[in-house]
């Protein structure tokens, strides 16, 4: 490390490196509508929202007070398309490499080159754990009762298979998906769309290739 803190511990080191820069906070949103119903053979029934998230912002995170699951669904530009189990509030929160605005109280690092690096004012990003090849069915409570959590997938694959339904053939399209509540974070794989694709006797599409598990990782925002 060539400049920065590190602080010694009994049980292990704690490093901060002005050399390294933390991600910070870049978006917060409270979302509670509106959702829009989308229904389909195979998959029931899903709601539907789309958040404007600002270019510089690579990581989202949800924190909800109820158990739902969410799936992206598209990207198009700023607007992120998602689909949803429930349609309540929930909280959003993006992280991005981006420029701090310093504070007047608490730590600060500056790199070599005299850029403000770390800020203990700002709300930067804190993990608390990482799941990776967070399989369906994974689960990660809450670290510590009494903060708040929110959790994120690394990214969100898709795969497509195809059923039939009274001799109709349909396309499904799955996808990984995060759920959060109020206790843990969990990852499932479900479907998020299916349609029509031809009459009576055409073949349904044949089962797409597995998808690689995803990422599972959640962040402590308690108090931003």
């Amino acid at each position: 490390m060539p400049a920065g803190m590190i602080v010694y511990f009994d049980d292990g080191v704690f490093q901060l490196d002005a050399e390294v820069r933390v991600s910070t906070m870049a978006l917060k949103l409270a979302y509670s509508g509106p959702f829009t119903t989308v229904t389909g053979a195979f998959m029931g029934t899903l709601y539907e929202f789309d958040i404007t998230v600002p270019s510089n912002v690579k990581s989202i995170f949800f924190s909800s007070s109820v158990q739902n699951s969410f799936a992206l669904y598209s990207r198009v530009g700023t607007t992120w398309r998602f689909r949803c189990a429930v349609q309540a509030a929930f909280e959003v929160f993006g992280f991005a490499d981006q420029n701090i605005t310093p504070t007047n109280f608490g730590l600060q690092l500056y790199s070599s080159s005299g850029v403000l690096t770390f800020d203990a004012g700002a709300p930067w990003l804190r993990i608390s754990d990482i799941r990776r090849s967070a399989v369906s069915g994974t689960t990660a409570p809450w670290p510590v009762a009494g903060r708040k959590y929110a959790a994120g997938l690394g990214n969100f694959p898709k795969r497509y298979d195809g059923a039939a339904q009274a001799g109709l053939p349909f396309w499904i399209l799955r996808s990984y998906l995060v759920s959060v509540g109020p206790t843990q974070a969990a990852v499932g794989e479900g479907p998020i769309a299916s349609r029509l694709i031809g009459g009576g006797g055409t073949a349904p599409p044949p089962q797409g290739p597995s998808m690689q598990p995803p990422t599972l990782m959640v962040v402590d925002v308690t108090n931003y």
